[in-house]
């Protein structure tokens, strides 16, 4: 978890073990769990990630550091090993370049050399500057020895949040892209320039589009790009997934807007229409958010919705069902939940199996989780009890507190609040 604030630095902290404080099995106290910090110095570390502990022979994080206001802008991607207790022993610098900040950084063999680079996106807040960055592994990088990782940017354009597709794995070896389509239809493609090619969708935030990149590999150039929709304004974050259960990767998408914008704010989802991802049909899933007044030290207009994440109430669900989508409001201090609403088995299939297909016209209802005194940026679904049921976890910003909500078989499918902590 990173803490943050317009007047203080930021940094990454950590709860171990949940599991033992959630679900019939628990064997201690909400009140019980503590937060330590891990690592500190930052400007505004965004989405913080572990590293598989096989790519360096350590335990680490991966932290995108910056933000857009003032003082907290030069960030840089950084590097954190740590011991078996979760404490910083090094940190390295993999990129930073004044006035720019990151948000995200993802492990992907770009150069089909074996080793795990990191592609990230960074911008300065105007438009035009962002950019798509490979930053290539010098190899032999440990907690004694950081390496120079080069610096190549890819394109311009991307600037706050992307997606690749597989993005939440290290490709390494195998040397194979993901695809739009069904896993049958990859294991049938030959070991071809095609395949390595890696498709990259950028919610450019500062450049009000959404984009479609090809990039070839292990060059790592632009093969073609195509501008999806621009009339989004600022869009701000992009989900590839399978929202109708046909085999193709949908995109869910939201803006991130004031009250003042002529465009408001929605949370959008473009159907594809084909496997290669060129054609997508678009959907508004939810629209009409108000944002509360700020509480931020430093006056500045909320803007809202936050992140929209899919999730799927039982593990077992996932790819067999359409995703509920969880929406953080962020400005409009809410969290909003939505059910797919018409969804029907038939074929002689059975709902929940592959054998199932569905008839699915991206409708939802829509439920207020929680309407809190506070932004509500980004909320995680995960399963902390190992119960098959999917929990989630909300922070909110202003209040310092980070509330925890849990599906139950109530209906099936029913989100209701857990417990809430207090992050010091």
């Amino acid at each position: 978890m990173s803490t943050f604030g317009p007047l203080e630095g930021g940094t990454v902290q950590v709860a171990r073990d949940v599991s033992r404080y959630f679900g019939m099995n628990a064997t201690s106290s909400i009140s019980e769990i503590e937060m330590k910090k891990v690592t500190g110095g930052f400007k505004w570390p965004n989405a913080v990630r572990t590293v598989p502990e096989d790519f360096f022979g350590s335990k680490a994080f991966l932290v995108p550091d910056g933000f857009l206001v003032p003082l907290h802008k030069s960030g840089g991607l950084f590097l954190v090993f740590v011991d078996d207790d979760l404490q910083e022993t090094a940190k390295c610098t993999i990129s930073a370049k004044s006035g720019f900040f990151h948000h995200k950084g993802i492990w992907i063999d770009i150069d089909l050399d074996g080793l795990p680079d990191l592609l990230t996106s960074r911008s300065d807040a105007k438009a035009g500057d962002g950019e798509l960055l490979w930053l290539k592994n010098p190899g032999g990088v440990s907690a004694s020895q950081c390496g120079e990782w080069e610096e190549r940017v890819i394109t311009k354009g991307p600037d706050v949040l992307f997606a690749v597709l597989g993005d939440d794995g290290f490709e390494g070896k195998s040397k194979r892209s993901p695809a739009l389509h069904t896993a049958e239809e990859e294991e049938e493609e030959e070991d071809t320039p095609e395949s390595h090619r890696l498709t990259v969708f950028a919610s450019e935030f500062f450049n009000k589009r959404l984009v479609r990149y090809s990039i070839n590999r292990p060059e790592g150039t632009v093969e073609d790009s195509l501008v999806i929709d621009d009339t989004l304004d600022k869009v701000y974050s992009v989900t590839p997934v399978d929202l109708n259960v046909d085999g193709w990767m949908d995109l869910l998408v939201n803006n991130h807007q004031m009250d003042s914008d002529s465009t408001k704010g929605m949370v959008v989802a473009y159907e594809a229409l084909d496997k290669d991802g060129k054609a997508f049909k678009r959907h508004t899933l939810l629209e009409g958010f108000e944002n509360k007044k700020s509480k931020s030290i430093i006056p500045v207009p909320n803007m809202s919705p936050g992140f929209p994440v899919p999730v799927w109430p039982r593990k077992v669900q996932q790819g067999h069902e359409p995703p509920h989508v969880l929406i953080a409001g962020d400005g409009d201090f809410t969290l909003h939940l939505l059910r797919p609403k018409t969804v029907t088995a038939t074929g002689g299939g059975v709902a929940g199996t592959s054998s199932s297909s569905f008839s699915f016209s991206f409708e939802y209802e829509h439920e207020k989780v929680l309407e809190a005194d506070g932004t509500i940026a980004f909320a995680v679904p995960f399963d902390l009890d190992g119960d098959g049921w999917t929990e989630v976890v909300a922070p909110n910003y202003d209040t310092g507190k980070v509330e925890v909500f849990g599906f139950t078989d109530a209906k099936g499918e029913e989100l209701g609040a857990v417990s809430e902590l207090i992050v010091a």
